[in-house]
């Protein structure tokens, strides 16, 4: 079910808060600072400002994914991450993938 805002309200809001397409790091520092901002109040946001966090966390998001590119990993690296991100050693995966040894 759709929120419905007040358009008085939330036109105050995007007046105050212009969001716009991120072009520069200090636009995406300053749009970061505005969402933490209304984070910090968590669950007493109106529905307007529930709203702008999200629009502002979509071009935040675009942003972050047109300047970070993502570089091709080999299976291996992949492997070490997820071992690493889990904690595992080698010898954790024994049972899964088998062992050099025959």
């Amino acid at each position: 079910m759709a929120t419905t805002l007040d358009s008085k309200t939330y036109g105050s809001l995007l007046a105050k808060y212009q969001p716009k397409i991120i072009a520069s790091e200090d636009e995406y520092n300053h749009t970061l600072e505005s969402i933490e901002q209304m984070m910090v109040r968590g669950e007493e946001l109106t529905p307007e400002e529930n709203s702008l966090l999200e629009l502002l966390s979509i071009l935040v998001e675009i942003y972050e994914e047109s300047q970070v590119p993502v570089e091709p990993s080999s299976p291996q690296n992949i492997l070490l991450h997820l071992m690493d991100a889990r904690q595992l050693k080698q010898s954790d995966l024994v049972g899964v993938i088998g062992s050099k040894l025959k």
